[in-house]
């Protein structure tokens, strides 16, 4: 199964991702996207991604990669 990675936009409510989740930080429930940038691929094994810059309720604004967080409306 090939895991597909999520494009957000701005506004987008997202939610750490399982295997991120699986810290026990309680404090990132959800959050809403509020800046973006795109990382292009640096060398040989890696591939662009967004990075995200995060409002997460009750924790702070934090950036993150696209790759740490799903939409929160997903049901997978």
């Amino acid at each position: 199964m090939i895991n597909k990675v999520a494009e957000f936009v701005v506004g987008d409510l997202v939610k750490e991702s399982p295997i991120v989740a699986d810290r026990k930080n309680d404090s990132k429930t959800l959050g809403i996207i509020t800046k973006i940038r795109r990382i292009e691929a640096n060398g040989p094994g890696t591939s662009a991604c967004q990075a995200l810059y995060i409002f997460w309720a009750n924790y702070g604004e934090f950036w993150t990669t696209n790759l740490r967080v799903m939409k929160a409306s997903d049901s997978e």
